[in-house]
């Protein structure tokens, strides 16, 4: 079996050597076909320039003139000469160069600089703190002209939270817990949403004594509803 094997790896590389020497061999002869092509067409356009009839070499301190002259016969026969002046041969010289002198033209580049952004450095605006006036009511100015009883008596006339809520407060504020209490819980039944009906109704029967229920009251708004302020007094009471 191992025997096969190497048998046939053997085989498989002198295939792939004999592809890869055929590809090298393609490109040999289609390089030299078109190597020979090249330098024909190269001698065909040689063939056609016509070759100058005297040649002028060109030095860097000194020009050389080459004249053709016949060779003298005994029949004295008149001797031929090419005379060029030398202001012809310099013009024809300035001429050939400008012909194959490449034209070198000048750009002006100008330098542009990229400018960095600045830094913007944030400026913490720092407000003074102010001290709250104490105020002896939970009330505006214009609800405090109303007395406690006035808000009663506009609760029993039209059921609401906001003014069950407001007279919770006071109470609460006056230091009469029991009062706030019982007007804390019915402002949570009369909105069950709101956190602070929830808080203040807490807070007051924690004063009175009643830790575990004041807790469970927490407890029971955390079971549907997210509160952080309730959270911070769970953790205030559980120390």
């Amino acid at each position: 079996m191992s025997n096969r094997l190497e048998e046939l790896h053997y085989q498989y590389k002198r295939y792939y050597l004999k592809k890869i020497l055929r590809l090298v061999g393609i490109l040999v002869v289609v390089s030299s076909i078109l190597g020979i092509g090249y330098l024909l067409i190269q001698d065909e356009n040689y063939i056609q320039k016509p070759q100058p009839q005297s040649k002028i070499i060109e030095k860097v301190d000194e020009i050389v003139i080459l004249s053709i002259t016949s060779p003298s016969t005994k029949d004295s026969r008149k001797a031929y000469s090419l005379d060029v002046s030398v202001d012809e041969l310099e013009a024809s010289v300035h001429k050939i160069k400008a012909k194959n002198t490449p034209k070198i033209e000048y750009k002006k580049v100008s330098k542009t600089k990229v400018l960095k952004k600045a830094e913007v450095k944030k400026k913490v605006i720092t407000k003074p703190l102010v001290q709250e006036e104490v105020r002896t009511s939970f009330f505006t100015d214009a609800q405090a002209d109303k007395s406690l009883d006035a808000w009663i008596e506009k609760y029993n006339k039209k059921r609401s939270y906001s003014t069950a809520i407001y007279i919770a407060k006071q109470y609460y504020f006056d230091e009469e817990y029991k009062q706030a209490g019982i007007w804390a819980k019915r402002a949570n039944q009369l909105n069950r949403n709101k956190e602070e009906a929830w808080l203040f109704y807490a807070k007051s029967v924690y004063v009175l004594g009643n830790i575990p229920k004041a807790k469970r009251i927490l407890n029971i708004y955390l079971q549907y509803k997210k509160s952080t302020k309730a959270e911070l007094l769970l953790s205030e009471w559980s120390k």
